[in-house]
């Protein structure tokens, strides 16, 4: 594929806008009344070539944006008729948008998630990689040899891989619904002459 044709591909993401208060009940409004020409002109979005900065313009007022990721992943759905939903994206990412300018040093990552539950996310809910502080010479070996096989894994033309069971129990009907309470046709048996005296 030359230049050209890599410049024209354009693929789908979304993120999630988070506006301060005054714009977001504005966009918020326009969405519910106003066509979609109308809103193109109230909400424009910019990026910079780093797709991480831009700005964005609401009803004439300019915003600094950031694009941070976020600790968790989000499903978007929509929906034709509100009885069938479809999927759309996985969201990873949020817009944040402030009018002060974004300091140099902020990070990419951002801490928390998208519900108050969910501050500092990243610090209370994912745990640290645990480290065998008694024999770092033995992990850093068996790092090595994992990434090794983990390479020769990927460059193997085929590969195929099988279960082995040290003792394989046979099935049956007992191990499957468990034991037998009682049997079906002498109970017929018994209630049907039982019935007949």
């Amino acid at each position: 594929m030359d230049s050209e044709s890599d410049e024209s591909i354009e693929l789908e993401e979304q993120f999630i806008l988070r506006l301060p208060l005054v714009q977001a009940d504005v966009v918020r409004k326009s969405l519910k009344k106003s066509k979609s020409k109308k809103f193109k002109k109230l909400l424009k979005i910019c990026l910079d070539e780093d797709n991480r900065t831009g700005t964005v313009i609401v009803k004439k007022r300019q915003l600094h944006a950031k694009i941070v990721d976020l600790p968790c992943i989000v499903d978007s759905n929509k929906t034709t008729d509100k009885a069938m939903i479809f999927k759309t994206a996985n969201i990873s990412q949020i817009m944040i948008c402030q009018e002060e300018e974004f300091e140099d040093g902020d990070e990419c990552s951002y801490p928390h998630g998208l519900a108050p539950s969910l501050k500092n996310g990243k610090k209370r809910r994912f745990r640290k990689v645990l480290r065998n502080e008694e024999n770092p010479d033995d992990i850093a070996e068996i790092e090595k040899e994992v990434i090794w096989l983990l390479r020769a894994d990927n460059e193997a033309v085929s590969t195929r891989f099988e279960f082995f069971y040290d003792e394989e129990k046979p099935i049956n009907e007992c191990s499957l619904f468990g034991e037998v309470i009682t049997d079906s046709d002498t109970d017929l048996d018994t209630s049907s002459k039982s019935n007949s005296d």
